[in-house]
């Protein structure tokens, strides 16, 4: 489930988005930065966990409601800075093949230009990495997720930070492939 709470999050980028003050490009250029970082071979943990330690505020709610088709009925999970970034440390690691765009639906800037609301997909697909049991090597399992997100965008000394998130999201997985350990 990790994984799923993970790709919600619509994963990370690895420098700081700065400005003076949001600007609906500004907000646009922080979610396609996120997509990018979001996709690679690997995913890099260490870029990724910094990331959230300067782009999500303090008091940030990351709030996800899941569905699966492994899951029976939807799951709901609400972390905090803290906890966000433990997952994240874990799970990263995990990851192959990663290909993730946000799709912006809507941007509304109040007026003095330091808080937003964003509405957008999220869209990842990508492989999960997982021991087998007996040592005998890993699996690769192939998974979509496609996340409905409304975020609140705040400016916090020049930094553009997530101040909380709400998503609703779908994983499909495909079948697993046995591989060689790496």
């Amino acid at each position: 489930m990790r994984l799923v709470l993970l790709i919600a999050f619509f994963l990370l980028q690895p420098a700081s988005v700065m400005a003076d003050e949001l600007t609906e490009r500004k907000v646009k250029s922080f979610y396609k930065t996120q997509g990018k970082i979001a996709s690679g071979k690997m995913l890099n943990t260490n870029k990724n966990v910094s990331f959230w330690q300067k782009h999500a505020t303090e008091d940030s709610i990351f709030s996800v409601a899941m569905g699966a088709d492994d899951l029976e009925k939807p799951m709901v999970q609400n972390l905090n800075k803290k906890q966000l970034i433990e997952m994240l440390s874990e799970t990263y690691k995990d990851i192959r093949d990663a290909k993730s765009k946000a799709e912006i639906i809507e941007i509304n800037i109040n007026e003095n230009k330091q808080e937003a609301v964003v509405k957008y997909k999220f869209i990842h697909k990508s492989m999960r990495l997982k021991a087998l049991p007996d040592g005998g090597g890993l699996s690769k399992i192939p998974y979509e997720s496609s996340s409905d997100c409304i975020d609140r965008v705040v400016l916090q000394n020049t930094i553009v930070q997530t101040q909380n998130s709400d998503c609703n999201s779908s994983f499909v997985y495909g079948e697993p492939e046995i591989v060689e350990k790496e």
